[in-house]
């Protein structure tokens, strides 16, 4: 299935999205991050953080605040991303991603999601960490 991103129809973890699409989806809100309101793509990423990342990062306020420091900051409004080959083994998957921005720096980050069993996420592939390695 290829993941839709419309700014207005904010996406949710949902058992028809692969690890790909997650990540795509993901991407895609923080792409267009202030569409159609300031940090809506970083509400969409936070969604589809896992329930222990929530934790660990939440709450949503103290996420974006995440977001817009210097190590993630590439991510927000990013021209371009090149994929890597995803890894899945069994119930994770793993995904490095290298972001060019409209200054042509880049910046790689490492995605990294779980298949989740509980409600109400039964089915659902969710982000556990994105953690920048360049």
């Amino acid at each position: 299935m290829q993941p839709i991103y419309h700014p207005t129809l904010r996406p949710t973890p949902s058992p028809v999205y692969t690890p790909e699409d997650v990540i795509k989806i993901q991407l895609r809100a923080l792409q267009h991050n202030d569409d159609p309101v300031g940090d809506n793509g970083i509400a969409v990423v936070f969604t589809f953080a896992s329930p222990a990342n929530q934790e660990a990062t939440g709450p949503l306020i103290h996420f974006a605040y995440m977001i817009h420091n210097p190590v993630y900051e590439p991510m927000l409004n990013f021209q371009r991303a090149e994929y890597k080959p995803i890894v899945i083994e069994g119930d994770t998957a793993r995904q490095i991603v290298r972001l060019a921005t409209e200054d042509e720096e880049t910046a790689v980050f490492v995605f990294s999601l779980s298949l989740h069993w509980e409600m109400p996420y039964v089915g659902c592939w969710m982000t556990d960490s994105v953690i920048r390695i360049e």
